[in-house]
């Protein structure tokens, strides 16, 4: 079963570091997405933060002409 309150916590997190999307702030997303989220049970679509990944750099649009919205998660 997903773990939706901790999908929402770090969709929160990205949300806010891509307020700024600084180096450092990319940096600490980086590290958070690699390092931590991956030790809780949900997918990661279930953030909703696909815009925060994106600008964060751990995401990014589809290039498949068939599916320009999908997001791929890096």
């Amino acid at each position: 079963m997903a773990d939706r309150t901790s999908a929402a916590l770090f969709g929160k997190i990205f949300t806010l570091l891509s307020n700024n999307p600084t180096d450092e702030n990319k940096e600490i997303a980086k590290e958070i997405y690699y390092g931590m989220a991956s030790d809780y049970d949900f997918s990661t679509y279930q953030m909703y933060a696909d815009e925060a990944l994106i600008i964060l750099g751990l995401a990014h649009r589809s290039l498949d002409p068939e599916y320009p919205n999908e997001v791929i998660y890096d």
